[in-house]
């Protein structure tokens, strides 16, 4: 229908858009929540210390009479700062509960299962909200929680896109995360209309719930129905048959856990062998100069059948292995901090700009809105991220040729995972600075703080997908990263009694509850150090054996020779 090459343009194109605009609602939470606080939303949950009045040149709910009043909350009221909290703890526990299956129905089914079902999710989602009211304040639970588990399934669905644009896979799984981390514009879009042109808020999600249906052109027209797209790329109908729009250099040892990467590897054994061992490169040279038609120089073929596929991926052998290794346990560490950071600020947003306006409704929407203009900037710092992962792998970084060979030569199946140490502390310290500032009781730095949020949450998101290709094979992306999203998830509830200790033993102020995040993530450094010597150390394992495996035929062809 579509040749190869227009095909991957137009998968990542609209991949992106649906990411964008389908993505992470959940993200635009604060907006949304000085809606539902101008609609009355759990309104009468308020007692004393604040009021109602009747909203001019608002309408109610299709369902409603013209004529019936909708409260409006004025002054901070915890109980229903509570309420609308607690959806948005609700939402990514439900997440928790859905990813792992999710991820491992993925993984079994294929993409065209999990795409309809991604539809279902939104559509209902999307639904509920139009149908909510002040009156039916409850449907906000199940409507975010469609929206949340069906928008973090479409960004793992379209992560495989990335599979098609060899060494510039990190870069494009970087920019759908940084579209899903944008797509927090969607709830400032409803609030605009809702405010300045009083278009009804239910009016809108009916509109958006008829927007699902632009999953189909992707889902039966582009993507694979129940495979995957592989990587490393191969030839098929995404690829022209002289494998050029592979782009992956000839001369650079593929990642540990790419599927074409063993032991017979020439340019292993020339970085290992022929630059280690003096007496096994004596010992090869006398054997072959006896009998050079006789021995290549190959791995014989014991070593053959003993090496049938990648000896490197069965460092996880199994999707257990993967969950019960330290490699899984440090990520989940530093996945799970950052992002309580990123749900913590973006859920308490509103009160927090409350207290600090002294109730100035006209000031909270001005500073709502200024958040969510600048996390549209997601689309631009996620790529950062790809290209400080990349960074070495670019073909023309030498002037000189044959340098330019030898420095690609040099870089070993576990060189990418060594240059994702650094950019997984960087990752660090933008998170640290960004709540260094969220601490200062100034509306003037909330500015910084908004700019330094979308770039540790783009940071964050993009190098979660990253690095779940980095440290585990690919056949287990979408359980291992269903899961690490699901326990992360399950991590985030601390929000809300930690949003409970800030109002009741702070009086509203969560000073001290950030301090305290603050610290942990200075913690989250362990996770780059970690990454810097397990990669140093499975290198030299593998170094040891691969000279070992060199050692064992050089003897075996002297023997043959002299013997």
């Amino acid at each position: 229908m579509f040749r190869p090459e227009v095909k991957r343009v137009l998968l990542l194109v609209i991949g992106a858009i649906e990411c964008l605009f389908f993505g992470g609602w959940i993200f635009g939470w604060a907006s949304l929540v000085f809606v539902f606080k101008q609609e009355g939303y759990f309104s009468d949950e308020c007692t004393t210390g604040s009021s109602t009045v009747v909203p001019e040149n608002r309408t109610g709910s299709p369902g409603e009479s013209p004529t019936t009043t909708l409260p409006v909350t004025v002054g901070n009221c915890e109980e229903q700062d509570r309420q609308l909290q607690l959806v948005f703890t609700v939402a990514n526990f439900c997440v928790a509960g859905a990813a792992f299956p999710l991820g491992l129905m993925f993984d079994k089914l294929g993409t065209l299962f999990m795409r309809i079902l991604i539809s279902v999710l939104m559509f209902a989602g999307s639904l509920m909200f139009g149908l909510s009211s002040s009156s039916r304040a409850f449907l906000v639970f199940p409507a975010a929680v469609c929206v949340s588990m069906g928008g973090v399934q479409l960004l793992v669905v379209n992560l495989q896109i990335s599979n098609l644009f060899g060494r510039h896979k990190w870069f494009v799984m970087a920019i759908f995360c940084g579209c899903f981390d944008s797509s927090a514009v969607v709830f400032l879009i409803v609030k605009a209309l809702y405010e300045n042109l009083n278009v009804p808020i239910q009016s809108v999600f009916y509109v958006m719930t008829s927007t699902t249906f632009f999953f189909t052109f992707n889902t039966f027209f582009l993507l694979p129905k129940r495979a995957h797209i592989p990587w490393p790329p191969v030839q098929d109908e995404y690829h022209e048959s002289s494998g050029t729009t592979q782009e992956l250099s000839a001369v650079e040892t593929k990642h540990v856990y790419s599927n074409d990467v063993n032991l017979k590897d020439e340019n292993l054994r020339e970085r290992y062998v022929h630059s280690g061992d003096s007496d096994t490169d004596h010992r090869e040279q006398g054997a072959s100069n006896q009998t050079t038609n006789e021995m290549p120089n190959t791995l014989s073929s014991t070593d053959n059948e003993v090496i049938e596929s990648n000896p490197l991926s069965k460092d996880f052998p199994s999707l257990r292995s993967c969950f019960f290794s330290l490699s899984f346990l440090f990520f989940y560490f530093w996945f799970s901090i950052l992002q309580l950071q990123v749900l913590f600020f973006v859920s308490t947003l509103n009160p927090v700009l409350t207290r600090l306006a002294d109730n100035d409704e006209t000031i909270v929407s001005k500073y709502t809105n200024a958040l969510a203009f600048i996390q549209l900037g997601g689309i631009v710092c996620a790529p950062f991220s790809g290209l400080l992962l990349s960074r070495n792998k670019g073909r023309n970084r030498c002037k000189n040729k044959e340098t330019e060979t030898e420095r690609l030569k040099q870089r070993g199946p576990y060189s990418d995972l060594k240059d994702a140490s650094i950019v997984y502390a960087i990752s660090t310290s933008i998170a640290i600075v960004f709540y260094t500032c969220s601490v200062m009781p100034f509306l003037e730095v909330q500015y910084a703080t908004f700019v330094l949020s979308v770039f540790s949450r783009s940071f964050v998101y993009s190098l979660t997908a990253s690095g779940t290709n980095l440290l585990f094979p690919g056949k287990y992306f979408g359980a291992v990263y269903g899961l690490m999203i699901g326990l992360s998830a399950v991590f985030s509830l601390l929000q809300y009694p930690l949003f409970i200790v800030a109002q009741d033993v702070f009086d509203g102020d969560d000073f001290w509850i950030k301090i305290g995040l603050l610290s942990a993530s200075v913690l989250t450094y362990s996770f780059s150090i970690f990454i810097f010597f397990y990669s140093r150390r499975k290198e030299k394992a593998l170094k040891n054996q691969i000279q070992e495996e060199a050692v064992k035929n050089a003897d075996q062809e002297y023997n043959s020779v002299y013997l």
